[in-house]
């Protein structure tokens, strides 16, 4: 098991928040040939488990974006109140009237520097999948994606909670693809088709330290 950190963007931090986004979906950091056949997880005594992949210029194998077990550390958009020594943190995802004064100096900072005793969200990896991003299903798009259903179709909320814009599409594969094609550039775009790993989470609304507590 392996605690590590995982950034977020706000909309996604507030999606979890609202219990709709339950798993996540990234590339692969190398990507396999076109041709290449997912095997499975290779296990060895003198070296950590990789994803092992057979194609016809031979065998490739790729560490694990994530692994069942591992802990994710949420980070986010976030500022603080107060003093350097006694900060309050503050959260973009839902408290976006934090920086409308400026008066007060107050600016959003990366989710890279929040740290650990900031964030709020925890989640643990229950399962991991290879595959690639265009075999993801329906049911898994609205997990990744956090969308909910409405007259209009699956949506899901984009921009500052208090302006949030509702995006609207007619099927969650629709959804998940114009997500998928904000974030990654267009070598990794979702009509290319590359190799993903897709992680279910165990989501909770606690720092990681009080993660124990909430769980029983």
């Amino acid at each position: 098991m392996t605690t590590r950190a995982h950034n977020l963007t706000a909309d996604q931090a507030r999606a979890m928040q609202e219990r709709r986004l339950t798993a996540l979906c990234v590339p692969l950091k190398v990507q396999p040939p076109s041709d290449a056949r997912y095997s499975g997880i290779h296990h060895a005594c003198n070296e950590p488990d990789t994803w092992f992949f057979n194609s016809p210029k031979g065998p490739l194998k790729i560490r694990p974006s994530f692994q069942p077990g591992d802990v994710l550390v949420m980070k986010e958009p976030w500022g603080y109140h107060g003093s350097d020594d006694e900060p309050w943190p503050a959260y973009r995802a839902s408290d976006d009237h934090f920086c409308r004064d400026d008066l007060c100096g107050h600016r959003w900072r990366s989710p890279v520097t929040m740290p650990r005793w900031a964030s709020r969200i925890t989640a643990i990896v229950r399962d991991v999948t290879v595959l690639r991003v265009q075999d993801v299903s329906e049911e898994q798009a609205i997990a990744i994606a956090g969308l909910f259903k409405w007259p209009l179709g699956y949506g899901f909320y984009e921009g500052p909670i208090r302006d949030a814009r509702t995006r609207s599409f007619d099927s969650p594969i629709m959804a998940f693809r114009y997500q998928w094609n904000s974030k990654y550039s267009r070598a990794l775009g979702f009509d290319g088709n590359p190799w993903c790993a897709l992680a279910d989470l165990d989501v909770y609304l606690c720092n990681v330290d009080q993660v124990k507590e909430a769980a029983e």
